[in-house]
């Protein structure tokens, strides 16, 4: 975990914000080469700071870019602040916090990569890092949504996908007419049951990232045993 120096916060500046679908927008965020330098792996996330509002986001590039994305929608707080914000504007981050997840221990290994709300942020340098490595066809991932209208990302969905990666998305609150294509019914511990009776060497003995409630953590535990995988390989980013 990085040590984050005094002071905590650290001067940035808002480069960018658009929206990416579903509610959410993306925005681009310069905190300056010192401390851009403290991510290092997908899953860390920072602490921001703007109007006297804080919030907690994970960080949705790969390590190593000179600019850090952040994925959000509004409700209040930082958020909020953030999202009526101009480019240019100033606000406040903290280094890189915590160790995020251990990608070289995944590597040639397969892995499930479980999203629930904005956590689809740590998907895209989770995703892009396995592409770059070989390892697409080794990969699932499960985002978790209630209704259809709620995608988001969709382009990081699209290019997940054509490099080989198994893209499911799981609404909880949404029964389709035809369940065919990325969109499922169900919560993501029931439609990964369901996947592994069908795909059972994608899930048997995998990995699982997971990036949400720590109900939803819990509950991937919970059914990890009955697809083969140890309670312990379910790992999350805090």
């Amino acid at each position: 975990m990085s040590t984050l120096a005094e002071p905590r916060f650290a001067p940035a500046r808002l480069v960018s914000s658009e929206s990416v679908g579903g509610g959410l927008s993306l925005l681009a965020i310069d905190p300056g080469r010192a401390v851009v330098r403290t991510y290092d792996s997908p899953g860390q996330y920072v602490e921001v700071r703007a109007d006297g509002q804080t919030g907690y986001f994970v960080l949705a590039n790969e390590p190593g870019e000179p600019m850090w994305h952040l994925v959000m929608k509004s409700g209040g707080g930082a958020s909020d602040v953030l999202l009526r914000m101009s480019p240019g504007d100033a606000l406040e981050v903290t280094q890189a916090i915590g160790e995020g997840f251990p990608m070289d221990g995944v590597r040639g290994r397969a892995l499930v990569v479980a999203l629930g709300g904005s956590g689809l942020a740590a998907g895209r340098p989770l995703l892009r890092h396995r592409i770059r490595e070989g390892d697409a066809a080794r990969t699932s991932v499960f985002v978790a949504l209630r209704k259809r209208e709620e995608s988001a990302l969709e382009d990081d969905l699209d290019a997940w996908a054509s490099a080989g990666v198994a893209v499911i998305v799981c609404l909880s609150q949404e029964s389709l007419v035809e369940e065919r294509g990325r969109f499922v019914h169900g919560r993501i511990p029931d439609v990964l049951q369901a996947f592994a009776a069908s795909h059972p060497r994608a899930v048997a003995s995998a990995m699982v990232f997971s990036v949400g409630t720590p109900a939803m953590v819990d509950s991937l535990r919970a059914v990890a045993p009955s697809v083969g995988i140890r309670p312990e390989d379910v790992l999350t980013n805090h």
